[in-house]
C-alpha cells in the first residue's frame, strides 16, 4: 500500500515539476515580449492613460453622500470583470497584445479603471436599485459593445476562436 501511494506522489510531483518548467519558461517569453515589444511604445501609453483619467475624472464627479455604495458597486464589477477576462485567457478565446505590466494575463487598466469607473458613474445618477435595475441590461450592453470595438480597433487583443 506504502508504494502506491509513493508512485501517485512522484506521478504528481512530475506534473507539478513540468508545470513549474512551463510556467518558467512562460514568464520569461512574456518579460522579454514586454521589454522589447510594449513597454514605452504608443499603445501602453494609451493603456497608462486609461489606467488613470477615469479614476481623475470619477473623483471630479462623484457624489460623496453615495461613496460608500458605489464604490462597493464598482469593486463588483471590477471583481466580475477580472474573472470574466481571466476565464476568457485561460482558455484562449483573447490574448492582449499589449499590457500596462507584463504580471497579468488581463487587460488590468479595463478590468480595474475604465469598467469600474464607468458603472460607478452609471449608477450614482439612479436614486435606487428598482430605477437602476430596470434599465440596467441596455445600458450594460451598450457599454459593453462600444468598449469591445473601440479597443479591438486600437488592437489590443488577437481575437482566438475559443471554447
Amino acid at each position: 500500500m506504502i508504494n502506491i501511494y509513493i508512485s501517485v506522489i512522484n506521478g504528481v510531483d512530475g506534473y507539478i515539476n513540468k508545470l513549474i518548467g512551463l510556467t518558467e519558461q512562460i514568464r520569461e517569453v512574456r518579460l522579454d515580449y514586454w521589454f522589447n515589444e510594449v513597454v514605452f511604445t504608443t499603445n501602453w501609453w494609451f493603456l497608462l492613460l486609461l489606467s488613470i483619467i477615469p479614476w481623475v475624472l470619477w473623483i471630479k464627479f462623484i457624489d460623496p453622500k453615495r461613496l460608500f455604495e458605489t464604490l462597493f458597486y464598482g469593486s463588483l464589477i471590477s471583481i466580475y470583470s477580472i474573472l470574466l477576462d481571466d476565464i476568457g485567457s485561460y482558455y484562449l478565446c483573447w490574448i492582449y497584445q499589449y499590457q500596462l505590466v507584463p504580471i497579468s494575463s488581463r487587460l488590468n487598466p479595463v478590468d480595474l479603471a475604465l469598467m469600474p469607473v464607468t458603472y460607478m458613474v452609471v449608477y450614482q445618477y439612479f436614486k435606487s436599485w428598482k430605477t437602476f435595475l430596470l434599465p440596467s441590461p441596455f445600458y450594460h450592453l451598450e457599454l459593453h459593445s462600444c468598449s469591445n470595438h473601440f479597443l479591438n480597433g486600437c488592437i489590443f487583443t488577437d481575437q482566438y476562436i475559443g471554447i
